[in-house]
């Protein structure tokens, strides 16, 4: 369905705005972030996180017969909304967009030495624990080792290697550091055996 939509709060009425071609993979796509914490919209993340998931609704604002018409509708509804959470122009699309060498360091030296505080540590982490999506979920034995395949199979650059290689010199992993590597890893290979063993005949 090609719609214009609303994310709204119900607790406060503040609303985003947007555009889909698809609703139910937009409204998947957004869940997906937000629940990951990394929503290109500080402001919707930030209410997410304060409010829980049970007080956002993802509701249609108006279905349209043709793509070339959602930048038109969606500025309209952005004027007459007046969407809190926005932070991109509307009628427009952010892919593909690529942020001057001035505007990255900036972002950098904002973000440099940002700690979390430890509400919105305990915020994350409830959301964490709430986030029934994957709960019971099995992958088929088809889509691990597809996955397994593609992640093996991606190449470096050499500027990637030497870049990834300047990165660990001179870095000393404590004991307690190096016990804890030991165990992640070994939990994954257990859970890589037990997921393929499901599935022998």
């Amino acid at each position: 369905m090609i719609c214009i939509y609303a994310i709204i709060n119900i607790v406060d009425d503040k609303h985003y705005v947007g555009q889909a071609a698809d609703k139910i993979l937009r409204w998947r796509e957004h869940r997906k972030s937000l629940r990951g914490f990394y929503h290109h919209s500080i402001l919707l993340q930030r209410a997410w996180c304060k409010h829980g998931e049970a007080n956002f609704i993802f509701v249609v604002l108006e279905v349209l017969s043709d793509a070339s018409q959602l930048n038109e509708r969606e500025i309209y509804w952005g004027n007459l909304l007046k969407p809190e959470y926005n932070v991109a122009p509307l009628g427009g699309s952010m892919r593909g967009y690529k942020h001057t060498e001035e505007a990255r360091a900036n972002m950098s030296e904002v973000h440099k030495g940002h700690k979390h505080s430890e509400e919105t540590k305990r915020l994350m982490s409830a959301q964490r624990m709430d986030n029934k999506f994957a709960a019971g979920r099995k992958h088929s034995k088809e889509q691990i080792e597809a996955r397994m395949k593609s992640i093996r199979g991606i190449p470096k650059s050499e500027a990637i290697k030497a870049k990834m290689s300047e990165a660990q010199k001179g870095r000393v992993w404590t004991a307690e550091h190096k016990l804890k590597l030991s165990m992640a890893a070994r939990n994954r290979v257990k859970r890589q055996k037990s997921s393929l063993t499901d599935f022998k005949i």
